[in-house]
């Protein structure tokens, strides 16, 4: 429907598809030509001159898009849910041809989370067709989302980091105490280097591209004292903290420690990122949730409550106050009034 801009007495059109503002133009001097210029681009976008593109072909451009702005391993993972419908359906339909009963058949055999991840996959393509006026519909946005198991990421026992830290060489014991002290990813020990760290006001400034569109973006946080005596004995003859024989870690070699230390400990096997939850976990019982939040160095607090009540029951304590309402010396917080008889 046209709307009157009141200061330029001039009308605009907006053609509006599936909930996406497809078309907009400004500057009609009536409010019939704004509607028959939305009706003639209606009909233009409902028909395509444009040749139609299969899925795959839209699949591979979009793949092309995703790789400017995320890591490898997103992309492939993205990739692997294109190979999943691809391998379902066996054959490559027109994308303009693929309704929402199709995608489902696919999800509806896949479990909830899994399903879940294809499904949000599947979404973010048909809006990128749709912005390039490859589609005009999205079939996902009326697929309702799975139902999900709940699911416990796993936590290490303080025994188990003691045990693992016991037997690590030189150089792992090096990175644990990293990773202990700051909750840093894997990616980001590999990657930091000497000029992150400043001792003088002691901080250290960890760079992450978990971020919306795949930009780095920086977080410093204090250093606790274990963490500066660490770095303050390890050679600086390097630009990266963490070298062996002169070059920086690899990912391979860092996936490696994990699996081999918890070996050679005896302990059941957990990752870098278990040594994450363990220390998220035994913040809960000392910080606020802004301040947990602040050191894992999320975006949203909501994020943080999401990730720490996968790893560890959230107590409910606080509640006990409602035992002092109802005692004559406590200070009600919501008076009882009782009904007269």
């Amino acid at each position: 429907m046209p709307s009157l801009d009141k200061i330029k007495k001039t009308w605009t059109g907006r053609v509006v598809i599936s909930g996406y503002p497809t078309k907009t133009k400004r500057g009609f001097p009536t409010k019939t030509a704004a509607k028959e210029w939305e009706r003639l681009t209606k009909e233009a976008l409902k028909h395509p001159t444009n040749p139609a593109l299969s899925f795959s072909q839209v699949a591979d451009l979009w793949l092309v898009n995703c790789q400017q702005r995320n890591k490898e391993y997103t992309c492939q993972s993205k990739a692997r849910v294109i190979n999943r419908m691809l391998h379902y359906w066996q054959n490559d339909p027109v994308i303009t041809e693929i309704t929402a009963l199709d995608i489902e058949r696919v999800l509806n055999d896949l479990p909830g989370k899994t399903a879940n991840r294809c499904r949000r996959e599947l979404n973010t393509l048909w809006i990128y067709a749709m912005k390039r006026g490859i589609a005009n519909e999205n079939p996902v946005k009326v697929i309702d989302k799975y139902k999900e198991k709940q699911f416990r990421k796993y936590v290490p026992p303080s025994e188990d980091v003691q045990a693992v830290m016991r037997v690590a060489t030189p150089l792992e014991y090096d990175i644990l105490t990293f990773a202990y002290h700051t909750l840093a990813r894997s990616g980001e020990i590999r990657r930091c280097k000497w000029y992150d760290v400043d001792f003088e006001k002691r901080c250290i400034t960890l760079w992450t591209s978990k971020r919306k569109g795949g930009s780095k973006e920086d977080d410093t946080l204090d250093m606790t004292d274990t963490l500066f005596n660490m770095l303050a004995a390890r050679p600086k003859n390097h630009k990266y903290v963490f070298t062996r024989d002169g070059k920086p870690i690899t990912k391979a070699w860092l996936d490696s420690v994990m699996p081999r230390v918890c070996k050679k400990a005896d302990v059941k096997p957990f990752s870098m990122h278990g040594i994450r939850h363990h220390v998220a976990a035994l913040l809960t019982y000392k910080l606020s949730l802004a301040q947990i939040s602040k050191i894992l160095r999320h975006k949203r607090m909501t994020t943080t409550d999401i990730y720490l009540r996968s790893i560890v029951k959230i107590e409910t304590k606080g509640i006990k106050v409602l035992d002092d309402m109802n005692k004559p010396t406590g200070d009600n917080v919501v008076p009882f009034i009782r009904a007269a008889k």
